[in-house]
This record gives C-alpha cells, structure tokens and sequence, in this order.
C-alpha cells in the first residue's frame, strides 16, 4: 500500500483534486472524509492534509502543513542503452525508483534498439511514482532520453558528474573506482545486451572525468547490470554521509 500520494503542486492551506489514478489507489484504502492523508509533490516535501467529499473530477484534500522533507544528498544518473524487452525495462525501472536512483537516462548504441517511443517513457515514469510510493521516497527520478550516440557522449563531456562505464574487462571493481574518487554525483553508464563496442568504448574513455568498473565475475543482463551498479553506489554514498538514510519521516 503507498505511504503517501502524490500530487506535483502543493502548499499549506490550499485544496488539491487528486488525479483519477490516486483518487483510485485512495479509494483502495478506503478512507472516509475526515481522514489525514499524506501528500508529495515528488521533489522531496511532504504534506498533511485532510481528505474531503469526493468530486467528480477526484478526491479532494485540505493541505495543513508540510512535515517533512527529504532530498537526497547525492545524484545519481544511470545511464541505460535501450532494451528490447518492455518487461525487463519495468522490472528495472521500478527497482531503481525504490533504490532511490536520481536520474534515469536512455541512450541508443550501436548494438541497442534504435529509439524509444513516448509511450513507453511514459508508462516508465507511472512505474516510478508508484514504486517511490511504495518504499516511502517522496523524491522522484528524472527521465531523459538521447536521440543520438553523439548527443548522448556530448552530455556526459559537460556533466560535473564522475562517469563510470561498467565494463566486464576493466581492470578496476566498482568499489575501488568509488573510494578512490569519492564523489558525490555518479553516472553510471551500462551498455546494451552485446555490450558496448569497441569504437563506443573509445569514446567513452575519451571523456573527461570517467572510470570504466567491472562489476562482477559473472555475466550480468544488460538491466541486472545496471540494478547492481545502483545498488553498491547507493550504498557507498549513504555510508558517506551517515544522516542521508537517517531521516524518514514515515
């Protein structure tokens, strides 16, 4: 069951209509007018508000007051080529958004799909709101796509992020490369089922500010990678800073 709902603009002592999507998942609850409810606007602030009748349009909430917030002190970009399977991509997605990933991008490459249509971006972006609901993360992830290899390596040359290209023969584990740089804002960047290619490769160690990891003995999946990535640098970032995964407020 979610620990809050969401809505994208909220302030003390306004009312808000719910979407028909949560005024369903609210009714799922069956709370009855009167109820407190907590509402986030997906950027870290959570309300408390009072749940009214219900309107046509959805269920109405009296937001009170703000009683938390909770930002990240990191951020972190994985970086994804595109996948064929839209189960996989879900499966992914959704466990990502409970890692609590800041930033999703999709790229194409030479050996992935050629381009990702806005449908199944947004479909990605509803498994996200509710896997955040789910786990108790008011702060949401981005979304963002490349049309191009050029565009997407270009991004990556002007980003302040530390680039660690996931590569099965890199010489150096994910573990070291992230004590040895220490940082605060990652891109992860994961190549398709085939892998990257050797010119892809090139490029990307051509960049500044990037480090290529191996992740495991084994073989992973493309989206296996990209989870277990996530996974040890989110871990590595909270141990850097004790408060970060200190302060729930659910």
């Amino acid at each position: 069951m979610a620990r809050f709902f969401y809505h994208p603009h909220l302030q003390a002592g306004r009312t808000i209509c719910l979407s028909p999507e949560e005024s369903h998942h609210l009714n799922v609850t069956r709370l009855r007018p009167g109820s407190s409810v907590l509402v986030s606007d997906g950027k870290g602030r959570v309300f408390r508000g009072i749940l009214r009748e219900e309107e046509a349009e959805g269920k109405l909430v009296d937001v009170e007051e703000q009683v938390g917030t909770r930002f990240p002190s990191y951020r972190l970009r994985v970086c994804q080529a595109f996948l064929h399977s839209q189960a996989r991509l879900d499966w992914q997605i959704e466990k990502m958004a409970e890692l609590g990933v800041t930033e999703v991008c999709f790229f194409p490459g030479l050996r992935s799909i050629p381009r990702f249509s806005d449908r199944r971006l947004s479909r990605l972006e509803r498994l996200a709101v509710e896997a955040c609901k789910q786990s108790g993360r008011p702060f949401f992830p981005s979304f963002r796509i490349f049309s191009s290899w050029k565009k997407f390596t270009e991004f990556l040359e002007v980003e302040n992020s530390m680039n660690v290209v996931c590569e099965p023969a890199a010489s150096s584990t994910l573990p070291q490369v992230l004590r040895e740089t220490k940082r605060y804002e990652y891109s992860l960047v994961v190549g398709p089922e085939g892998d990257f290619t050797d010119s892809e490769k090139t490029d990307l160690g051509g960049l500044a500010h990037t480090r290529f990891a191996k992740l495991t003995h084994a073989i992973l999946r493309s989206e296996t990678a990209a989870l277990y990535a996530a996974s040890v640098t989110i871990s590595f970032l909270e141990n850097m800073d004790e408060n970060s995964s200190e302060n729930f407020w659910l």
